[in-house]
């Protein structure tokens, strides 16, 4: 619980920064793509950044790798509101993996750290409890 509300509070602190002075161009590039809330403004901010940057951050995209090699059975968990990482990359990385060895489900009443589900996210919860469960079943 103290790690979920360091969290909220880290969350909170960057939403309300603004650009430090005296950073360093490529500082200032990245804290601005960090603080921003518009997503309509990150691919120009992202081209703002370093190219060692955009390149750091190609590295850690899972839709420039070929997943298909992965034998592992993936089990993606995406909520609809989530405000940090849009559900659509979810869906995405779900169709870049091998199909028959991915399971993605999406809850309404999840963002990206907060839980306010629904009676309509039960299904789907019990879902994705199953889905664990089966996993384990097969170890």
């Amino acid at each position: 619980m103290t790690r979920y509300i360091d969290e909220l509070a880290a969350e909170r602190r960057i939403a309300n920064q603004r650009i430090l002075p005296g950073l360093a161009p490529d500082a200032r590039a990245l804290q601005a793509l960090l603080i921003n809330r518009d997503p309509e403004r990150v691919p120009g901010l992202i081209a703002q950044l370093s190219r060692r940057m955009r390149r750091e951050m190609d590295g850690l995209n899972p839709a420039a790798h070929d997943l298909r090699q992965l034998e592992a059975q993936m089990i993606l968990i995406h909520g609809r509101g989530d405000n940090i990482i849009p559900y659509t990359e979810s869906i995405a990385l779900a169709q870049a993996l091998t199909p028959g060895r991915v399971a993605l489900f999406l809850i309404d009443g999840f963002t990206h750290v907060d839980l306010k589900f629904t009676r309509q996210d039960v299904p789907v919860l019990l879902q994705v409890m199953e889905s664990l469960l089966s996993q384990r079943g097969n170890e």
